[in-house]
């Protein structure tokens, strides 16, 4: 995130999008203030189990992970091709509901879109 801009100080003007995965969400909902100095498409990823500490679960609990596996590389893939590549469409795929179509009840998609 610093990279990305988030805080100013780091900001690397290469970088042209960015995926940031279960980064923390702000204590505070004052999206402006934590995200107002990032100024490039960034997906963020999270789990709903996200919070057990690396190295806890044990395969047996994820029963899910391939299918998952297939949804995140649906989704990055796009968003790459979208703001890397600039292909248009896959930038309308992600708009239109594309992803969340594909993610269906796995999944869960939000937007924010400045």
């Amino acid at each position: 995130m610093a990279v990305a801009g988030q805080g100013g100080t780091f900001a690397e003007p290469r970088f042209k999008a960015a995926i940031a995965m279960s980064t923390p969400a702000p204590r505070q909902k004052d999206y402006d203030r934590v995200y107002g100095s990032v100024h490039i498409p960034i997906l963020h990823m999270t789990g709903t189990e996200d919070d057990s500490p690396v190295g806890e679960t044990k395969a047996a609990e994820r029963p899910k992970d391939p299918l998952f596996h297939s949804l995140i590389l649906q989704g990055t893939t796009a968003f790459w091709d979208a703001y890397l590549k600039g292909d248009a469409a896959a930038k309308d795929w992600l708009a239109k509901g594309g992803y969340a179509a594909v993610l269906g009840a796995d999944g869960k998609l939000e937007e924010k879109l400045r």
